[in-house]
């Protein structure tokens, strides 16, 4: 099936680095991809494996995927249900609040999340301390309704073996076994001197040291056999937690700035742990030169 656009928005989506991502785990001999910060889904949508372990902290995302597999058109329905109330301020604080008042992931939830996902600033996915989904109105006349991209989805997922968890990475990692290719994005270390990071953005906190954590479960992995990608901010700090993989610089766009002059690429680092052919690795930093290498400083 050929790779579809995420029906979800979402902050920092990987769906430029899906395939090549995909293919480089593939081509390791990986035949079931686990994602422990799946988010919108970004690696499903644009990769060709038979089996996936999808999961996230955040029940959202999680439980709007297993809606869209199992009930695609009741979630479409309600949606658009939603959406011909309009895209006023009022209605979207409405259904803002009902969505908090149910349970995370669950199926009423899901519509209206998606909504909410769509009319919100900018795709932003930002929760209160007390858990309270936050993020404003995003100001637009109109909400698109992804009725493709979730027909896509749920097609995809009859043609393979997927599995939906929301709970901590540890967990999922647990479940890792020979044969399995890992994706790791976590929220990104703070840019230092920056306000806002993506691991503020919830109630929980993802810091230098759940960074180190993951960092030691990705050399445990790779000693076992399995090889691992880990994406995130270039900074030397990152470098130095992820020490021992190989690196990869490479541009991506930032996509939260509420103006789209503000949207400028920044540093992303590519990290790669455990087995890969020499020919595999050749062709993933070819691919990654596609899509943008940053140049290097030539030496004298």
């Amino acid at each position: 099936m050929a790779a579809f656009t995420p029906y979800l928005k979402w902050p920092g989506g990987k769906r430029r680095l899906a395939a090549t991502v995909g293919q480089a785990l593939l081509d390791a001999g990986a035949r079931r991809l686990v994602d422990p910060f799946c988010g919108s889904g970004a690696l499903f949508c644009g990769t060709e494996f038979p089996a996936y372990l999808l999961s996230d902290l955040n029940a959202d995302p999680v439980g709007c995927h297993r809606v869209a597999v199992t009930e695609p058109n009741w979630l479409v329905n309600r949606l658009r249900f939603l959406v011909v109330g309009g895209c006023t301020r009022e209605a979207y604080e409405r259904i803002r609040e009902a969505m908090n008042g149910e349970l995370p992931g669950s199926a009423v939830r899901a519509p209206m999340f998606l909504y909410c996902n769509r009319a919100g600033f900018n795709g932003l996915v930002r929760y209160s301390r007390s858990g309270a989904f936050n993020v404003p109105w995003g100001k637009g006349t109109s909400v698109y309704l992804p009725a493709d991209e979730i027909a896509a989805f749920a097609g995809k997922a009859k043609g393979c073996s997927v599995e939906f968890a929301a709970c901590p990475w540890e967990e999922t990692l647990s479940k890792v076994e020979p044969g399995d290719g890992v994706y790791l994005d976590p929220p990104c270390l703070p840019t230092p001197g920056a306000k806002e990071t993506f691991d503020r953005f919830g109630p929980t906190s993802f810091g230098e040291g759940d960074h180190r954590r993951l960092a030691d479960a990705a050399r445990e992995l790779a000693g076992r056999g399995i090889p691992v990608v880990v994406s995130g901010r270039d900074t030397p700090l990152t470098r130095e937690i992820y020490a021992g993989a190989r690196f990869r610089a490479v541009e991506s766009a930032s996509g939260i700035s509420g103006k789209a002059d503000g949207r400028k690429s920044v540093g992303e680092l590519l990290a790669l742990f455990g087995p890969l052919q020499p020919s595999s690795m050749a062709l993933f930093w070819q691919r990654r030169t596609r899509l943008a290498v940053r140049p290097q400083p030539t030496r004298a």
